[in-house]
């Protein structure tokens, strides 16, 4: 059985491809609004970026992101997006169930997409979030 990175590995290189479809554009664009409005400020976990897209969007705006994902090759895609869009970024290979930051370090964590459903335990995941969300941080 693959395991969830190994996929993203493969399709990297055409992973924003795959979503330049009409629903998949109104889709993306609900998600900025709702993203815009929840008014994202402080240090952020992107977490499962893929190819950077929220992680981009967010530093464009001023925020301080740190951005973590298994797939080495989605990070490769995700890396050279934030040099392109002259962004900086700190880019993490790691998975959500491990993730190799201090406790309450983040302001906010983001999980876009099916983060969740993608990790090998999801209860590890959502224990590894509450542990490095600040106290009052959102998610």
């Amino acid at each position: 059985m693959h395991k969830a990175w190994e996929y993203y590995d493969e399709i990297a290189s055409r992973y924003d491809y795959m979503y330049e479809e009409p629903y998949w554009v109104l889709y993306h664009m609900l998600l900025e609004k709702l993203v815009s409005d929840q008014n994202i400020k402080g240090k952020i976990l992107d977490l499962g970026t893929g190819t950077g897209r929220w992680a981009i969007k967010l530093a464009e705006e001023g925020a301080d992101i740190v951005a973590v994902d298994p797939s080495e090759k989605m990070l490769s895609v995700a890396k050279m997006k934030a040099r392109l869009n002259d962004v900086k970024i700190e880019f993490i290979n790691a998975k959500g169930e491990a993730l190799p930051f201090e406790n309450a370090t983040f302001d906010s964590v983001l999980a876009m997409g099916d983060v969740i459903s993608y990790c090998e335990s999801p209860q590890e995941l959502l224990s590894e979030i509450n542990r490095v969300l600040k106290p009052e941080g959102k998610f």
